[in-house]
């Protein structure tokens, strides 16, 4: 029996805290998905993320397990 059966799987999560452990588990990207490069903007005006492949608000930001990280890309700055 080693430190792996011990380990807490965070099933349960209350305000991004896991209610076992009490590990802050999940979190809030600050920067909003309008501003990652996965962002597309279909013809038919309809905003969408390319990597995770769902339809977006202009105002929408990542929720994400701290384990894994955020999805998040920088856009490269455009060329005018």
């Amino acid at each position: 029996m080693g430190d792996k059966d011990n380990e807490c799987l965070h099933t349960i999560t209350q305000n991004d805290h896991c209610i076992k452990c009490g590990e802050h588990v999940f979190e809030t990207e600050s920067r909003p998905c309008i501003d990652c490069k996965s962002y597309q903007m279909f013809a038919c005006g309809w905003p969408h993320c390319n990597k995770k492949l769902m339809t977006l608000t202009r105002t929408m930001r990542v929720y994400y397990a701290i384990k894994e990280g955020t999805c998040f890309e920088v856009k490269e700055a455009e060329i005018l």
